[in-house]
C-alpha cells in the first residue's frame, strides 16, 4: 500500500508546478484520506520541496501549509522536526517576491491553531526557528 500511495501521490504532486488552488485542494482531500499512511505523503512532499525548481517551491510550502491548517496534528506533527531545515533550504534559492511569500505564510502558522489547544501550528520552537531564519535569509539579500 505505501509503495503505490508513494507514487500515486509523486504523480499527483508533479503537476504542482505552480501556484493552483484546485491542485492544493485534491492534494490535501488525498492526504486527509490517508492520513493512516501520513508518513509516506509526508516524505513525498519533502522530497518536492527539496528537487522541485525554485520557482515551483512556493506552492510546494502552500500546499504543507492548507494540510496542516485542514488536516491537523498527524501531518504537523510529521513536517515539524524537518520544517527549519526544509523551510530554510527552499527560501535560500527562491525569488526575492517568493521569499515575501514565505515570510506570509510563516507569519499565518504563529496564529494559535484551536487544533493545538492555541498554540502556533507547529509549536513554539519550529516559530522561533522559521522566525529567525527567515529574518536572517531577508537580511543577507
Amino acid at each position: 500500500m505505501d509503495h503505490l500511495l508513494r507514487q500515486r501521490y509523486r504523480e499527483s504532486l508533479a503537476e504542482l508546478t505552480f501556484n493552483s488552488r484546485p491542485i492544493i485542494t485534491s492534494l490535501t482531500i488525498i492526504a486527509g484520506e490517508n492520513a493512516a499512511h501520513a508518513h509516506v505523503i509526508v516524505a513525498v512532499i519533502e522530497d518536492q520541496l527539496r528537487n522541485v525548481a525554485p520557482n515551483a517551491k512556493l506552492p510546494v510550502l502552500y500546499l504543507i501549509d492548507s494540510i496542516c491548517k485542514n488536516i491537523g496534528p498527524v501531518y504537523t506533527h510529521l513536517f515539524s522536526p524537518r520544517m527549519f531545515e526544509n523551510f530554510s533550504a527552499a527560501y535560500s534559492v527562491v525569488a526575492p517576491l517568493d521569499r515575501e511569500k514565505f515570510r506570509k505564510v510563516v507569519n499565518t502558522w504563529k496564529q494559535p491553531d484551536p487544533r493545538s489547544q492555541g498554540r502556533p501550528l507547529f509549536g513554539r520552537e519550529v516559530e522561533v526557528d522559521l522566525s529567525l531564519g527567515s529574518m536572517f535569509f531577508a537580511a543577507a539579500i
